[in-house]
C-alpha cells in the first residue's frame, strides 16, 4: 500500500489490533475475579445471599473483588460492542469509504490494488467480469481487464463490451495505452485482435461531419524518425495473392486513399517481385497532377490495360508548361516504349503545336528498313516508308493502290 496515501488506514487498524488484545486481556482478568468470588464463598455465593452480609470484612472483600470484575466485565463488554460495530461498518477513513462490492466509493486520494503474489501469476489483478470465466488465466496475463460473454459463457447483465473509455474532454483520450518499452521490444501501446473474418481487430469511427473528421489517426510525434517509420503500418500475412495491405474505400465519389506530402513523394509503391501501382477505373485508372504527374521506376516502369478507347489517359489537370507525363531512362533502354498489335505503337497530337517533336544526337528520328526492296503497293496519305534498300518514300494518295514519291 502506498505509504501517503495509506497512513490514515493504516493508523486506524493499529487501534483496532490493539483494542482487540485488551478485550483480550479483560476478558481473562474477569474469569480470573469471577474464580476468587466463588472461591471466597464456597463457589455459591451471591452478592444478595445472607452469608455475604455476615462479617463485615468479608462483606466488603467481596464487594471490591466483585466490584472489580464487573467493571473488568463491563469493559468487556464495551469492547466486544466495539469491535462488533466495526465488523459491521466499513471503517472511516480521512480520505475516503472503504472499496465495498455494490456501493459508490468516494476518495480524496488515489485507490490502488497492488499485487504482491507469485510472479508466474497468468490471470488479471482487477477484473470487471460478467461472465462465466472466473479470471485465474487469461490469454494475455494483465494489472486489469474487462471480460464480458455472450451465448454459453454470458453472464447475468448480458453486457456487451470489455472496456469502455469515455470523456467529455476534447483534448484527452477515452482510453489511453502506453508501451514504454522499457525491455523488451515489439509489442504495442493498444492490441486489438478480431477472431473471425466479419470481427475487426480495431475500429475508428467518427460521428463529426466537419472537415478533415478522422477516424484512425495514427502519428510519429519526432520530427526526426528514422527511415522507414510509418503513421500508420498496415500488414497482410498471407502468402497467396489475397487480400490487400491496406482497404481504403469511399462510398461516394471522393478519394479512396488520399496521399500527401509538403516535400517529398505522396504515394510510394512498392510490389517486390509483382506490380507496384494496378489501377482501374470506368472512366480513368489513375489521375496524377504535379512537376511530374506520375513517376515511376521499374524493370517496366508503367504497364497500363484498358477496356475503352484508351489504355491509359493522364493528363494534365491545369495549364502547364510542364509535361504531363514525364519518362527517362538514365541507362541504354528506351524513355518511353509503345506497342500495339492493331493500333500506333505511339501517337502524339497536339491541337495548337506539332504532334511530336524529336531530337537526338545522331539522329531526330531514325526508320528501321522495311523487308522490301520498294514501296508497299497500298497507304495511306503521309505515311513514310524506307525500303531494305535505303530509299525513302512518301505516299501522296491513299488506297489499296497508293500513289507513292521517292524523296531520297
Amino acid at each position: 500500500m502506498d505509504t501517503a496515501n495509506g497512513a490514515p488506514l493504516d493508523s486506524l487498524m493499529a487501534k483496532v489490533e490493539e483494542l482487540g488484545r485488551m478485550c483480550a486481556r479483560l476478558s481473562q482478568q474477569n474469569a480470573e475475579l469471577r474464580a476468587q468470588v466463588l472461591s471466597l464463598h464456597g463457589g455459591t455465593a451471591r452478592l444478595d445471599a445472607p452469608g455475604a452480609r455476615g462479617s463485615g470484612q468479608e462483606g466488603t472483600v467481596t464487594r471490591r473483588v466483585l466490584g472489580k470484575a464487573l467493571g473488568a466485565a463491563a469493559a468487556g463488554v464495551v469492547g466486544g460492542a466495539a469491535l462488533a460495530d466495526l465488523a459491521a461498518q466499513p471503517a472511516a477513513a480521512s480520505n475516503g469509504n472503504n472499496v465495498t462490492a455494490g456501493n459508490t466509493t468516494t476518495a480524496e486520494s488515489r485507490t490502488a490494488v497492488l499485487y504482491n503474489g507469485s510472479s508466474g501469476f497468468g490471470g488479471v489483478v482487477l477484473l470487471g467480469n460478467d461472465s462465466t470465466y472466473d479470471g485465474g488465466n487469461a490469454g494475455f496475463p494483465a494489472a486489469l481487464g474487462g471480460w464480458a460473454g455472450a451465448g454459453s459463457t454470458a453472464g447475468s447483465g448480458g453486457v456487451p463490451s470489455g472496456i469502455y473509455g469515455y470523456t467529455d474532454n476534447g483534448t484527452g483520450y477515452g482510453v489511453v495505452g502506453v508501451n514504454s518499452s522499457a525491455v523488451g521490444s515489439n509489442g504495442s501501446g493498444v492490441l486489438g485482435i478480431g477472431a473471425d473474418a466479419d470481427v475487426d481487430g480495431v475500429t475508428g469511427i467518427n460521428d463529426g461531419t466537419g472537415a478533415e473528421a478522422i477516424g484512425v489517426h495514427g502519428v510519429i510525434a519526432s520530427t526526426s524518425p528514422g527511415g522507414d517509420s510509418a503513421g500508420v503500418r498496415a500488414e497482410n500475412r498471407g502468402t497467396s495473392n489475397s487480400g490487400s495491405g491496406v482497404w481504403a474505400s469511399h462510398a461516394g465519389t471522393g478519394a479512396g486513399v488520399l496521399a500527401q506530402s509538403a516535400g517529398g513523394i505522396g504515394l510510394i509503391a512498392q510490389g517486390g517481385n509483382g506490380v507496384g501501382v494496378s489501377a482501374s477505373g470506368a472512366s480513368v485508372g489513375v489521375a496524377a497532377s504535379g512537376g511530374f504527374g506520375v513517376s515511376a521506376v521499374g524493370a517496366t516502369a508503367v504497364v497500363a490495360t484498358g477496356q475503352g478507347a484508351n489504355g491509359v489517359a493522364l493528363a494534365a489537370t491545369t495549364d502547364s508548361t510542364k509535361p504531363a507525363v514525364n519518362s527517362a531512362n538514365s541507362g541504354t533502354g528506351a524513355g518511353v516504349l509503345g506497342t500495339s498489335t492493331g493500333g500506333p505503337g505511339v501517337r502524339g497530337a497536339s491541337t495548337k503545336a506539332r504532334g511530336g517533336v524529336f531530337s537526338g544526337g545522331p539522329a531526330q528520328i531514325q526508320l528501321q528498313p522495311g523487308t522490301g526492296s520498294t514501296h508497299p503497293k497500298g497507304g495511306v496519305r503521309g505515311d513514310l516508308y524506307a525500303d531494305k534498300t535505303g530509299r525513302l518514300w512518301f505516299c501522296k494518295k491513299s488506297g489499296t493502290t497508293a500513289t507513292w514519291h521517292q524523296i531520297a
